[in-house]
């Protein structure tokens, strides 16, 4: 198939944003956690719309702590949700195709640690990303024209300290 090819040009332009990022911890073993970002871009130019500009992206995160439990250190659990609105601020004369619908991601996550011998520290953890394996395109990627991101994604690490 085709493969799409971008010209761009230089114009004046507008750009006004905000990240905003706020952190609750009601209790040494809970945090909660709000962030949020906007881009707003103007084409002064030609009184238009910005091509690629971020959409509105919403996220939270629950996390429970604990320091000691059932022999392991630093244990931690969080769950996760991200919502990205559909970038409506655009010129549809300016994209091969419209701009992908909103998506909501949900993630989780467990972690701990456990001493073994000789002061030293083995560390774990599991990280689960699009756990509902939402079918969903990011604006932001120019594979959108061609495929959907990546689905159901299991990470696990592990370290020792030595």
């Amino acid at each position: 198939g085709g493969f799409p090819e971008f010209n761009y040009q230089q114009v004046d332009a507008l750009f006004a944003g905000a990240n905003a990022a706020v952190k609750i911890v009601p209790t040494d073993w809970l945090e909660l956690r709000t962030r949020g970002a906007m881009v707003r871009a103007r084409d002064i130019t030609n009184d238009g719309f910005i091509v690629f500009i971020p959409p509105d992206v919403l996220s939270q995160e629950v996390t429970l702590t604990r320091r000691k439990l059932w022999g392991m250190e630093e244990v931690r659990l969080g769950v996760s949700g991200s919502y990205t609105a559909e970038q409506t601020r655009i010129d549809l004369n300016q994209d091969f195709s419209p701009p992908p619908g909103a998506f909501f991601l949900l993630g989780a996550s467990v972690s701990a640690s456990i001493p073994v011998a000789g002061g030293r520290k083995l560390s774990g953890s599991v990280e689960g990303r699009n756990l509902t394996n939402q079918t969903y395109r990011s604006y932001l990627s120019r594979l959108r024209y061609f495929a959907d991101e990546p689905g159901l994604d299991v990470v696990m690490r592990a370290k020792l300290e030595f």
